[in-house]
């Protein structure tokens, strides 16, 4: 059936991240940024430091971000009549998407799970009230067709490369995306940051 499907979309969107500095003083020192902010974390990171400091690098882009993040999913909501799935992955990040967009929107993460997690599906695809959907990558990134649906935004990227495809093909595929549309995968990342690397 691969004829069949309609092409795959991936837009990269360049986003500015809120504070440099502290951005900065994480990536060229992170032990003294973490005893300044984590003092708890800072001897364990010591000693993986160059996969901590990347990891911690990704989360804190993922927060500095989110000013740019929120106006991007915003102006999409209010310039399209098409529905949209936002991805993320960590809780910080996702709950400042959902506390922005509040009642309407549908979430799928970890906490939500059964019936729930089925319902919520349901208000995203079948109803008006909830043109966003919010979905952790590895809780809503499989096992669901998102039928009639498009468009999905990346705020966050996961390690490894097999999460991501998973999660982008919810929009496209046999009983998923909207017949005869392109799938669009939206990636917004923190220019100048290790976002850029792990795209």
């Amino acid at each position: 059936v691969l004829k069949d499907l309609p092409p795959k979309i991936k837009t990269i969107i360049p986003v500015e991240i809120a504070d440099w500095k502290e951005y900065k003083d994480a990536e060229y020192d992170l032990i003294s940024w973490l005893r300044k902010t984590r003092p708890e974390k800072a001897e364990r990171a010591r000693n993986a430091i160059r996969l901590v400091k990347f990891g911690y690098l990704k989360r804190l882009a993922a927060i500095l971000k989110m000013k740019d993040v929120l106006a991007w999913l915003g102006d999409f909501l209010e310039g399209s009549q098409e529905k949209l799935i936002a991805f993320g992955i960590h809780k910080h990040a996702m709950k400042k998407v959902k506390d922005r967009f509040k009642g309407g929107c549908a979430v799928v993460d970890g906490s939500i799970t059964g019936i729930k997690r089925q319902r919520n599906i349901d208000l995203f695809i079948k109803s008006t009230k909830a043109p966003l959907m919010i979905a952790n990558i590895q809780a809503g990134g499989t096992a669901w067709n998102a039928t009639g649906v498009s468009h999905s935004a990346f705020f966050e990227l996961p390690w490894t490369p097999a999460d991501l495809a998973q999660a982008m093909s919810r929009t496209e595929g046999v009983n998923r995306g909207k017949v005869g549309i392109p799938s669009q995968s939206w990636f917004l990342i923190a220019k100048g940051t290790v976002e850029e690397k792990v795209m």
